[in-house]
């Protein structure tokens, strides 16, 4: 790639970057927001569900958007709703007497899931419209390795922030928000003859899209679902475990959730790399990853040793980086640059949707059940198995190299 080509692509791996901060980075912090503010565990994860409900409405909108003005003002716009809504809750809890107020602090993570909406979703079309389709798998896979490096670090750094309150990981979405609108204002520019579609037209070729590749959007659409409701299911319980069942707090704890997100980068950056070269193992890794999502969780509630415990959460990682980036270049090759934007859209609408749903399903479950969620977990990821076993692999290897 040339420089100027890695300035634009480091410029739109930070929005993915931080984006994941949304979510991952008050995880660590759901024991002290659940004593500071005298709540239910299930209702402090209705921080999770609110912001990613919030971003799975809107990502569409802002992907129609998108594919008729400037993909780059769009992102400005969700940085600013982003930093802002997120930064608020930190004042409102450092200057506010008031007691009760956990439903303004559900409003602003309404905000700041909206601003989410138009981040990663969008710059992943960018990212489509920019590179060519021999860099195209590269490049997403290093978005997606960003988008996941930052649920590393995002644990570590809330579990650190905590240790100074619990509010004080809001203030730093504007911290992060700020450096990342900037370098999409002064270093990304887009190419000058994206077509712009009538409304109409849009979404008759929409139409046309999934009648043509329907078979492979959906089971994309719904795999990233079940990755997604696995990874912050588990991530949910394992920040409740780690304190109740092993006594660990701040930092600690934070690098301990780290620990299978670490693994879904890993493996995210190498699928990527190898995509980048041949299409043709596409199939094979999402089949093995998801395989591997499956069956580790529904072996994690028979862990009771930490160490075997986490093995099986960094297995499921390893298991979601092989899935995610296959997915992506699967999703990105479906439709044209015109209608890219929507498609890529719904496709994030779907993964934060997963995320919305994972927290607290997994908290109402293990009301009923110590093994419910997890067993659940196993039963979704085999739909998608079957489904994907059915695929040929020269109709994914043909469409993978469409440009």
């Amino acid at each position: 790639m040339r420089s100027q080509t890695k300035w634009k692509l480091t410029a739109l791996s930070s929005v993915t970057f931080i984006m994941v901060f949304g979510n991952s980075m008050i995880i660590p912090v759901f024991t002290l927001i659940r004593n500071a503010l005298d709540i239910s565990l299930f209702q402090v994860a209705l921080l999770v569900t609110y912001y990613s409900v919030a971003a799975s409405i809107f990502i569409p909108v802002f992907g129609f958007i998108s594919d008729h003005i400037q993909r780059k003002s769009v992102i400005i716009v969700a940085l600013a709703l982003y930093g802002l809504g997120g930064s608020f809750i930190g004042f409102l809890a450092l200057f506010s007497d008031n007691p009760n107020i956990f439903p303004i602090i559900l409003a602003s993570r309404i905000v700041q899931g909206i601003g989410a909406a138009g981040m990663s979703p969008i710059a992943m079309a960018l990212v489509g419209d920019i590179f060519t389709t021999e860099e195209r798998a590269k490049a997403l896979g290093l978005i997606e390795a960003a988008n996941i490096f930052g649920k590393v670090i995002s644990p570590i750094l809330g579990g650190a922030l905590a240790l100074i309150a619990w509010f004080a990981p809001f203030f730093f979405y504007l911290v992060f928000a700020i450096p990342a609108l900037l370098g999409v204002l002064f270093i990304i520019s887009e190419p000058d003859n994206k077509p712009k579609t009538p409304f109409k037209k849009y979404f008759s070729d929409l139409k046309k899209i999934f009648t043509k590749n329907g078979k492979f959007l959906w089971v994309s659409y719904f795999t990233a679902w079940v990755s997604f409701l696995i990874l912050f299911g588990v991530l949910a319980y394992l920040s409740d475990v780690l304190e109740t069942r092993y006594d660990m707090t701040g930092i600690i704890k934070g690098v301990v959730i780290a620990i299978p997100v670490t693994a879904w980068t890993i493996s995210s950056f190498g699928s990527g790399y190898y995509l980048q070269k041949k299409t043709d193992g596409l199939k094979y890794f999402v089949i093995t990853g998801v395989l591997m999502l499956g069956a580790s969780a529904v072996a994690i509630p028979y862990m009771e040793s930490i160490y075997f415990f986490l093995a099986a959460a960094f297995v499921m990682g390893l298991g979601g980086g092989l899935v995610i980036p296959s997915l992506t270049v699967l999703v990105t090759n479906c439709a044209p640059t015109e209608e890219r934007g929507g498609i890529m859209s719904l496709y994030g609408s779907i993964r934060f949707f997963g995320v919305a749903v994972g927290p607290p399903l997994f908290s109402y479950l293990l009301k009923l059940s110590h093994h419910a969620p997890f067993w659940l977990s196993g039963a979704l990821a085999i739909i998608p198995l079957i489904i994907l076993i059915r695929f040929k692999n020269q109709d994914i290897i043909k469409l993978c190299k469409a440009e």
